[in-house]
């Protein structure tokens, strides 16, 4: 769990700028780069989900991972938990000037219109044994070449990896809240019902009708949001049927580069890590925002870089200052690229490392200083003693001397 960082063409030397030229001289992607925001789908996560759910243009779902848990004496195991997970990916758009990516599409649009080699027939028998996947075409076009047609491998699936969703705990527990609020509305209907029929009698018979029957504050409040709340789960549902698909199957493009960045959300978070609902909260705000995309001014990466230092809270900040860690300087760049990006990425992470390496030798100290402390002051005590008829014997002899003066 934290947070995810995917690039693809970044460099691990340079600007990034090369690979650009390149891709638009000879043809090919010139490179993405897209976060993922992960955390536990417990009370708080629950809170944390449904505040930025109905946010325009940020998908928001439910996946089951395995996850390290720590013991009691203090080793790891893994463990089964349900996670919920937001993407981010910054794209040219016809909503506000840009538009926001799944996973599964970044995938397949960094697989588009890339050159590579053909695989040669026989090969692909050892690549993919029985399974061989067909072959998809797509244009590779650049300003000093010919457009041209190429065929390669876009999508392989792992059967072996294949298992039934409906056993999922993620799209269980989906499935079950979906249940309990259909079967809520489907109460209060009948309740509403009911009191409709009420309303009907006492007018025949010419009487005031039972307003114990009638729909309390607030359940009239929840027959109002139930609808948007079985809209807002049905969307989870899709986009989990949709992240459980990719776990068998290898599609499109991968990233160059993953770098995973802890977050202060986490079960086993350490005692320095990114801010989760500072980087939820930047994500909604650039995917409202009226900001278009610009390909040298605002891009993928200049956005990604935004969501990753919303993280760094003023106190985190602070802390890495003290350090000698320039956040600003760390995150400069005259134009924000994939290797940008992805440079920047690795050392907020490396710097997280070396505070948490710090904290954790430091208050390893702390437990082992009340076992020498007794050592050191018997040893102190004993210097004292052993010293001290040197000194009782050096002051006589001075002593001695001012009496025969």
């Amino acid at each position: 769990m934290g947070l995810e960082v995917y690039t693809w063409k970044s460099s691990r030397k340079g600007l990034g700028f090369t690979t650009p030229v390149k891709s638009t001289l000879l043809g090919g992607n010139v490179g993405h780069a897209a976060v993922e925001l992960t955390f536990p789908a417990d009370e708080k996560g629950e809170e944390l989900a449904k505040k930025y759910q109905n946010t325009q243009g940020l998908a928001i779902s439910k996946r089951t991972e395995m996850v390290p848990e720590q013991q009691a004496d203090g080793s790891y195991k893994a463990k089964e938990q349900i996670n919920y997970f937001v993407y981010f990916s910054w794209w040219p758009g016809n909503s506000n000037g840009h538009h926001i990516n799944s996973h599964r599409d970044d995938l397949e649009a960094e697989w588009r219109h890339e050159p590579s080699q053909k695989i040669k027939s026989y090969t692909k028998g050892y690549l993919y044994g029985e399974n061989v996947p067909e072959d998809n075409k797509t244009n590779v076009k650049g300003s000093l070449v010919r457009e041209k047609t190429i065929t390669k491998v876009k999508e392989f699936s792992h059967a072996h990896l294949k298992h039934d969703i409906e056993n999922d705990p993620a799209y269980k527990a989906l499935i079950a809240e979906k249940d309990g609020l259909l079967a809520e509305n489907s109460r209060l209907r009948d309740k509403l019902t009911i009191y409709m029929q009420e309303v009907g009698q006492a007018l025949i018979e010419n009487r005031e009708p039972n307003k114990a029957l009638d729909l309390t504050e607030a359940e009239n409040d929840r027959c109002r949001v139930i609808p948007k709340e079985i809209t807002r789960v049905n969307e989870q549902i899709e986009l989990c049927k949709m992240d459980f698909e990719e776990r068998h199957l290898s599609v499109g493009e991968a990233p160059a580069a993953i770098i995973r960045i802890p977050t202060n959300y986490d079960h086993n978070a350490p005692d320095f890590a990114l801010d989760a609902e500072k980087i939820l909260e930047e994500m909604a705000s650039l995917s409202q925002s009226a900001s278009a995309y610009n390909y040298t001014k605002f891009n993928c990466s200049t956005t990604a870089t935004k969501v990753v230092k919303a993280g760094i809270g003023d106190e985190l900040k602070m802390t890495m200052e003290v350090d000698g860690f320039d956040v600003g300087k760390a995150a400069k760049a005259f134009i924000s690229t994939p290797t940008s990006f992805c440079a920047f990425s690795k050392k907020i992470q490396s710097e997280l490392l070396h505070l948490n390496t710090k904290q954790d030798m430091s208050e390893q100290r702390q437990m082992d200083e009340p076992q020498i402390a007794p050592s050191n002051a018997f040893k102190a005590r004993l210097r004292e003693i052993t010293q001290e008829p040197i000194k009782i014997e050096e002051r006589e002899k001075v002593d001695v001397g001012f009496a025969m003066g």
